[in-house]
């Protein structure tokens, strides 16, 4: 069957495809913190184990938020060094319960990796070929035997019942009775060689090679199936190398095992805008490079300064010159990676309502600025920049030994440099100076930002103040979406959205608010911070009535509510605590007091 899609805008062709494609899952609040990885503490001959949990204890030293650790597949190496998937090496993992609590108390998930090919002499072959999960031969007599990491193997039919209940019985048994929700399946691009291999297609039987493409998509969803079946309140994470046209109604993916270069780091960008096109919103690729060398100190600031802003954001590395790629592993750099991965954090309500739209409307989190700015003919080829949203564009240094920045910022709305304040009107390239430390950015006017002051761990806190960043010269209006980030309660309506609609005139702003949905908020705490590039306000009102303004900064921060503006970077900063209201507005009074007349 084909599909036309005849639509005036890439936004809308973006929601049409998703309406028949499936929109992005809604993953746990927590998969948007950093994930570490990396192969070389599960190939330690012993105590892996220990090395994880001082690495997520070391993170903490550093001052580096983690909340999950992706574990790649040594954990199950056998006495022959090869991989038997659900097969814990208990060397390397001596108390793999123990392992999961004590990750779970310092407030990190563990994603283990699985593989759906099984080798010819893994120690639970028998209990597999008993279940029927396999791939046939194409006279159906056996099961097909094709090469897999480490010899001839086996591959596991997910579409087959007995397939499917066979693998997820052994998930259960060896990852999720431990307390696991987070899957990591990998090397599933169903590599066969015989295309008539034959696969149950749930009754219908099919040559491989017809089927082939779902198969990565259906092992998504197997775990899905299997996390809810064993515990259907919890919410799962689920991360796939591979996936079919709706891989994104049950997984977030990445793009594989990229090289150690400046090359990577720069193309990754465009790789991830076109998985967002292709309805994939939540995707990443492994920053500071999976294979190669370590990268060096210049290229991996600036990967992970691009990565905070890609939905998966995991450091990974398989370095070939015996070295990890850890934050640290630079000390005199190290401060550059933390105050990027503190920015990543800031920005999580951001994300994590971006994440809703994108379950509930299909739009990309990272979008090419074709995507928001269709009528603009100079940004229909451009591949490095990017929106953030609709609000933020993101600039970053992706070249060697760069000191000034090339930026083209669209034509249809002006951009606030964040830097430093600055407007500039859009439709031109500026120069930007740039240092080791920049991350160029720039707020759309009517941008709208909520951020998290000092999130640390997305586990164990909780998220009581949020702030948000406005630019009023536009109308505009954003929605904040609220759950409990761990359950699926928010399936059966309890969340909670609540709208930020700002309208402008010379008199002032008014931001009016609107919140809906059952979801009990944990924000106690509001910062309003608006830019005001000309006029500071005279007065500054929460629901009809006005509030103090403070002209001694430190007062202003021992305050619960009142309005303080501060002239070196032109905002008025607006705090109140969350009143009892639906519904209210915060006012801004600009009118010019007369301070001479008679």
């Amino acid at each position: 069957m084909t599909y036309s899609l005849l639509v005036p805008t890439v936004k809308d062709v973006v929601e049409h495809y998703t309406d028949l494609t499936g929109r992005s899952a809604m993953a746990p609040l927590a998969s948007l913190g950093y994930m570490g990885s990396t192969m070389y503490y599960t190939e330690l001959d012993t105590n892996s184990d220990q090395a994880i949990l001082d690495f997520v204890d070391t993170c903490k030293k550093n001052g580096i938020p983690c909340d999950g650790f992706f574990l790649s597949s040594g954990y199950t190496s056998g006495s022959d060094g090869k991989r038997y998937v659900f097969n814990w090496n208990k060397k390397r993992f001596p108390d793999p319960n123990n392992f999961v609590e004590e990750l779970k108390q310092r407030g990190v998930l563990l994603a283990p990796n699985i593989k759906p090919g099984m080798l010819l002499t893994h120690p639970f072959m028998k209990d597999f070929e008993a279940g029927n999960a396999f791939v046939k031969t194409p006279d159906k007599k056996g099961y097909e035997v094709d090469q897999y990491w480490g010899g001839d193997a086996h591959f596991i039919d997910f579409t087959s019942e007995d397939g499917r209940n066979t693998w997820n019985d052994f998930m259960t048994k060896a990852l999720l009775s431990k307390g696991i929700t987070s899957i990591w399946n990998d090397n599933n691009e169903y590599e066969i060689n015989d295309g008539q291999a034959q696969v149950a297609a749930d009754g219908l039987g099919k040559p491989i090679e017809s089927l082939k493409p779902i198969m990565s998509t259906m092992m998504a969803k197997s775990a899905r199936k299997a996390i809810h079946d064993y515990n259907p309140n919890v919410r799962p994470y689920i991360t796939n190398r591979a996936g079919f046209a709706g891989i994104q109604r049950y997984a977030q993916t990445w793009a594989g095992d990229n090289r150690t270069s400046w090359t990577n780091v720069k193309y990754n960008v465009p790789t991830i805008l076109g998985m967002g096109l292709s309805g994939v919103a939540n995707q990443g690729c492994d920053i500071g490079g999976f294979d190669g060398p370590a990268p060096e100190p210049e290229l991996f600031v600036r990967w992970v300064q691009n990565g905070i802003f890609q939905p998966r954001f995991s450091i990974h590395s398989s370095n070939d010159d015996n070295t990890v790629t850890e934050p640290w592993m630079y000390p005199k750099f190290t401060s550059y990676i933390r105050d990027a991965i503190r920015l990543r954090y800031r920005l999580v309500p951001y994300f994590y309502s971006l994440l809703f739209e994108a379950s509930t409307k299909g739009s990309p989190i990272m979008r090419p600025l074709v995507y928001e700015f269709q009528e603009d003919p100079k940004v229909l080829e451009e591949s490095f920049e990017f929106m953030l949203g609709s609000s933020l564009l993101v600039a970053n240094v992706l070249d060697k030994g760069q000191t000034i920045k090339s930026v083209y910022l669209p034509k249809g709305a002006n951009w606030v440099n964040l830097s430093d304040g600055h407007y500039y009107d859009g439709g031109q390239t500026i120069q930007v100076p740039v240092d080791l430390h920049s991350i160029p950015m720039f707020l759309r006017t009517g941008g709208i930002i909520p951020t998290a002051p000092g999130l640390m761990n997305i586990h164990n806190q909780v998220i009581d103040s949020l702030n948000l960043l406005i630019e009023p010269s536009e109308a505009s209006s954003f929605t904040l979406y609220e759950d409990d980030g761990k359950t699926n309660d928010y399936q059966s309506g309890n969340y909670l959205t609540t709208n930020y609609q700002v309208s402008s005139s010379n008199d002032g702003v008014v931001v009016d608010v609107h919140n809906a949905g059952s979801y009990a908020s944990k924000v106690k705490q509001f910062k309003l911070e608006v830019l005001c590039p000309q006029t500071a306000p005279a007065q500054v009102s929460i629901l009809g009535k006005e509030i103090e303004q403070f002209l001694n900064y430190d007062k202003f921060v021992n305050a619960s509510q009142g309005w303080f503006f501060n002239g070196e970077n032109r905002r008025v900063i607006v705090k109140f605590e969350r009143p009892s209201e639906a519904d209210y507005q915060v006012a801004l009074n600009f009118k010019v007091k007369d301070l001479i007349s008679i």
